[in-house]
């Protein structure tokens, strides 16, 4: 959907996660993410700060997620697929279309969620939700800009992109 604004002349910036598979288009490096495991602050796998579960431990909870088609779970489910689990065989209760709306669920303590470390500052200062560490189960994933190969940006967008270069940590 990104290339394809930036086809029609939509955007003139994007930000995307993965390959795009053109040559055409300038591809810069923004941000590394990370997706985490994150439950209630008072659930039992959070007052554990320092053990590990494993993925058959992670296979018995109550899992909310991303709906089918995100990237966000695309990149779950391939990280899973590499430490020989499928998603299939989750304890999925629930599937939401924004990493709000799982945070908001988790928070309730109705299950555990995978979501972005980056979108778990308000938590953390708040102290409402806690990273729960899986063994064997890292899931790290790259944010780039994408934009037409053309001598500059316009204005705003130049201005826009030098902004987030310089104050987003690399």
């Amino acid at each position: 959907n990104i290339v394809r604004a930036l086809d029609s002349k939509v955007i003139s910036l994007g930000l995307v996660e993965g390959p795009i598979g053109r040559t055409d288009l300038k591809i810069d490096r923004f941000i590394e993410d990370e997706i985490v495991v994150i439950a209630a602050a008072n659930h039992e796998l959070a007052l554990n700060e320092t053990e590990k579960i494993t993925l058959s431990e992670l296979s018995q909870m109550p899992l909310i997620m991303r709906e089918h088609g995100s990237g966000t779970r695309h990149v779950l489910e391939n990280a899973l697929k590499k430490a020989g689990e499928k998603l299939s065989e989750l304890n999925i209760v629930m599937e939401l279309d924004s990493t709000e709306a799982i945070k908001r669920v988790v928070e309730a303590n109705l299950g555990i969620g995978f979501v972005s470390r980056w979108g778990l500052t308000r938590e953390f200062e708040l102290k409402s939700l806690k990273i729960i560490k899986i063994e064997n189960l890292q899931i790290k994933r790259q944010f780039q800009f994408v934009y037409p190969r053309t001598p500059s940006l316009d204005g705003a967008t130049e201005t826009f992109y030098r902004f987030a270069c310089r104050h987003l940590p690399q």
